[in-house]
């Protein structure tokens, strides 16, 4: 299973994926030192960060699943770069659409949100509430360019940008924390400077970018035909409907159990660095992949999906090793009140990575690649995405027990990755979008 060419093939993809390897590496240690810093608010205002935060990946993610919507076309068009282009400046105009709704929504019922969304019962500061209100639509419009950037294969661009953020940044949280003014509203408005920052400067670079210079506000004769629209809807609302989902997981452990809710936000955290060597890797098999089946190189294609598939169980089982041997340290930079069951959580939290990268890698970096799941994938989410939004309603009737509520999400991913899995090896999903 783990031969020579196995090797060969795993060394040689982390070498390609450097650059995007360094950006995740960057982000890691961001969110490392992040949590850590964040981590020194009380129990209250460290809750409703990371509620506000969990808001933030709201609109990240929908912008996610727009480029990996258009980036079907996108990407197995890379050859035809006008017909390409057209594609990104359409899946745009989409996530402009759906920034400006959900901030709009947001802005317009923030006590309703706070109190039966994100069930935060004492009292709290709507002005930062407002300002991550705003975040969240800087931060919806650049996720596009990034994951734009990273389906075109520039991570050099993407990894400049990460390096500029994150450093202003945690410096300036650096300083707020020796000041003693480490507040909610003041790392509020750097949050939003920074993105602000960022989607200028991701503007920018993809004009001057030599390889692939795409204006996304120039947007004359855009169009999509009728079967190009069914396929883009289909595979965007996919991950438009499991960001949803995955939204009302973080509140459903929020309404459970706040100790539980604050311990998974600071793994996701802390460990995120470890996660980038994944997200590094796929990535890169995604994009050999997609142009695989846009050339019909349908062999080569699955031979790819296979290699990621056994790159998964090395990743992880790498990524479990050196999050466990780091438990102690990992945990001084815990909030004190947190920290009574925090190896628990880690071997939980650990034990669901492994179903959620499987789960991932299928659903999202190998069969996405592919219109012929995107029906599937999308019946997929949308009947899990009910699921969540159950238990979230129902969470008063579960009881606030850590083994109970992995359970939960472990069902989850090993539902869908089993499913998945079927799927992929009946290799119909190999078929180039028409």
């Amino acid at each position: 299973m783990f031969n020579k060419s196995f090797w060969k093939y795993f060394i040689s993809t982390i070498k390609e994926s450097k650059w995007l390897l360094i950006k995740y590496i960057i982000v890691g240690l961001y969110l490392i030192i992040t949590g850590i810093i964040a981590n020194r608010l009380n129990l209250n205002d460290l809750t409703y960060y990371n509620a506000m935060m969990t808001v933030l990946f709201l609109g990240e993610m929908i912008a996610f699943g727009f480029s990996e919507g258009f980036g079907i076309y996108i990407n197995q068009n890379i050859n035809e770069p006008e017909k390409s282009k057209n594609y990104a400046k359409i899946g745009f105009i989409f996530v402009s659409i759906y920034a400006i709704f959900i901030t709009t929504i947001f802005a317009i019922f923030p006590k309703f949100i706070l109190k039966n969304i994100l069930n935060l019962e004492f009292d709290v500061s709507l002005t930062f509430y407002y300002l991550m209100v705003a975040v969240m639509f800087f931060n919806t419009i650049f996720s596009y360019y990034s994951n734009l950037l990273k389906k075109v294969g520039e991570f050099k661009i993407q990894t400049i940008n990460t390096i500029i953020q994150s450093v202003l940044i945690v410096a300036i949280l650096i300083i707020l924390l020796a000041a003693k003014k480490l507040f909610l509203v003041p790392i509020g408005i750097l949050f939003l400077i920074s993105y602000i920052f960022c989607c200028i400067y991701s503007h920018i670079a993809l004009l001057k970018n030599k390889t692939y210079k795409v204006n996304l506000f120039k947007l004359k004769n855009l169009k999509l035909t009728k079967q190009e629209f069914k396929i883009v809807t289909e595979r965007t609302l996919s991950e438009v409907v499991w960001e949803i989902g995955y939204f009302f997981i973080s509140l459903f452990i929020l309404k459970v159990d706040v100790i539980t809710y604050n311990q998974y936000c600071y793994f996701e955290n802390v460990l995120d660095i470890l996660n980038g060597v994944f997200f590094a890797f796929i990535n890169v098999v995604a994009i050999k992949i997609c142009r695989c089946i846009g050339e019909e190189k349908q062999e080569e294609a699955y031979s790819h999906g296979i290699n990621s598939l056994k790159s998964t169980f090395v990743i992880w089982f790498i990524y479990a090793i050196i999050s466990t041997a780091l438990f102690v340290p990992l945990k001084l930079g815990m909030n004190e009140e947190l920290q009574s069951t925090a190896f628990l959580s880690l071997i939980l939290f650990l034990t669901i990575s492994l179903f959620r990268f499987l789960e991932w890698n299928l659903g999202t970096y190998i069969l996405g690649q592919s219109d012929h799941f995107a029906k599937l994938g999308l019946i997929l989410e949308t009947v899990f995405t009910c699921y969540w939004i159950t238990m979230f309603l129902i969470a008063e009737l579960i009881p606030a027990n850590i083994f109970m509520i992995y359970s939960l999400i472990a069902a989850e991913n090993i539902t869908k990755t089993i499913i998945s899995f079927v799927v992929f090896k009946k290799k119909k999903w190999l078929k180039k979008a028409d």
